[in-house]
C-alpha cells in the first residue's frame, strides 16, 4: 500500500459525497491507495453517503467511533494507516482531479519525509481543474528547518503536505491538546523540525473550501467562549516548544522559533478580539493577560511589521498591547459591535 488518505468526518453529509469524489478520481490505481473515512460520532446521514460511495470503491473503508474529538480522530486515523505515505484532509475540502499519484511518484522517487503542495481557498465546491502545468520544475529538497527559516510563515495546516508515515513513526510525532481545533499547528511543527527530506511543488492540488457555517465562523459566545480557552491553550504550547527548541542552541531551528513567536502572537491577537464580543469582565481578561506576560507571551512582538497585514491590523495591533487603553476602548467596542455598527471579524 502506498498512500492512505484519512478523513476525520463529523457531521458532513453536505461535503463529504464531493470530497470522496475527488479521491477517487485521482492517477492511482486503487490498489496502491486506502481512503480511511473515521466518523467522529456524528448525528446526520455521512455515513450512509460513504458506505453508498464505497460499493463501487473497494478502496474507501469506513469506520465509527463514538465522539472523541479533533485529536483523538486524528491519532487513531493515523494508527489506521498502512500506507508508506499518509495524507490527511479534512471531509468540507476537496482535491483537484488526477493529482495525488504525481505527488506521490515525486514523493517515493526522492524519498521525501515531507512533500508540500500548493492550496486555494474557494467557497465553490467544483473547482476540480488544476490550474498548474503537467511538467512540474526541478524539485529543490533540504531539511525542515532550513525550509522554514528561508519560508514566509509556511501554511501550518497537516492538510497541504504529504507524510512519510515511517517518518511520523520513528519520530512519534502525534497530534496533542485533547479537543482543541488547533492540533495541526504544533502537530506540523513537530514534523518541519524533525524533518531530514522535504521538497515543496507548486502545484495547486488542495481545495480549502470556505463554509460559512463551519466552527470557526460561528459567533455565539458560547463558542466564543471556548475559542479562547483554545487560543489560550494554543499560546501556551507553542511558547512551550519554542523554549524547548531554543534549549538545543542551534541556530538552524531560528527559523522554526520565530514561526513559533509568531503564530503565538497571531493567537494572542483573535483572542483579544473574541474578548471583544464576550460579557467578560475586565479583570478576567486581566489575569488572562498576567498569565500570558508571565510565559512571554504578551505583549505581542512578532506579529507586526512585515508580517503586519494592514494599517488597521497596526493600529488594532497598537491597541492590543497596551492593555489599558485596550480597557478603556472595551465597552465602546463592544457596543458598537454587538449592535453590528461595525465589522469586525471573529
Amino acid at each position: 500500500m502506498k498512500l492512505s488518505v484519512l478523513i476525520p468526518m463529523y457531521n458532513a453529509e453536505k461535503y463529504i459525497g464531493n470530497c470522496l469524489g475527488t479521491l477517487i478520481h485521482q492517477d492511482i490505481d486503487t490498489d496502491d491507495y486506502e481512503i480511511i473515512v473515521l466518523d467522529d460520532g456524528s448525528s446526520d446521514k455521512g455515513a450512509d453517503v460513504v458506505r453508498s460511495l464505497s460499493r463501487n470503491s473497494s478502496n474507501i473503508v469506513l469506520h465509527h467511533q463514538e465522539n472523541a474529538g479533533f485529536t483523538a480522530t486524528r491519532n487513531r486515523l493515523m494508527k489506521l494507516a498502512k500506507g508508506d505515505y499518509i495524507y490527511k484532509i479534512d471531509s468540507d475540502d476537496y482535491l483537484t482531479h488526477n493529482s495525488l499519484g504525481t505527488l506521490l511518484e515525486i514523493a517515493i522517487q526522492n524519498d521525501l519525509d515531507v512533500l508540500g503542495f500548493e492550496s486555494f481557498d474557494t467557497e465553490k465546491m467544483d473547482m476540480y481543474r488544476p490550474r498548474w502545468e503537467k511538467e512540474i520544475p526541478e524539485i529543490e529538497i533540504c531539511s525542515g528547518p532550513e525550509y522554514w527559516a528561508k519560508a514566509n510563515n509556511p501554511r501550518l495546516g497537516v492538510n497541504w503536505y504529504l507524510l512519510k508515515r515511517s517518518f511520523i513513526d520513528k519520530n512519534n510525532v502525534t497530534f496533542e491538546m485533547g479537543s482543541n481545533p488547533f492540533s495541526d499547528t504544533p502537530f506540523t511543527l513537530r514534523v518541519f523540525t524533525a524533518a531530514k527530506k522535504f521538497a515543496f511543488v507548486p502545484m495547486d492540488v488542495h481545495r480549502y473550501l470556505q463554509v460559512p457555517t463551519s466552527a470557526m465562523n460561528n459567533s455565539s459566545s458560547s463558542h466564543l467562549r471556548k475559542m479562547v480557552e483554545y487560543h489560550k491553550g494554543l499560546v501556551h504550547q507553542l511558547q512551550n516548544m519554542s523554549s524547548e527548541l531554543s534549549m538545543k542552541n542551534d541556530p538552524i531551528y531560528d527559523g522554526i522559533i520565530d514561526s513559533m513567536k509568531f503564530w503565538s502572537d497571531i493567537n494572542v491577537y483573535f483572542m483579544l478580539k473574541k474578548y471583544l464580543r464576550l460579557n467578560v469582565p475586565i479583570t478576567r481578561i486581566d489575569s488572562t493577560l498576567k498569565d500570558l506576560k508571565s510565559i512571554k507571551a504578551y505583549p505581542m512582538t512578532s506579529f507586526k511589521g512585515e508580517k503586519s497585514f494592514s494599517k488597521s491590523h497596526k493600529l488594532v495591533t497598537y491597541l492590543f498591547n497596551h492593555k489599558y487603553l485596550y480597557y478603556l476602548a472595551l465597552y465602546p467596542l463592544r457596543f458598537v459591535l454587538n449592535r453590528n455598527l461595525i465589522r469586525f471579524q471573529n
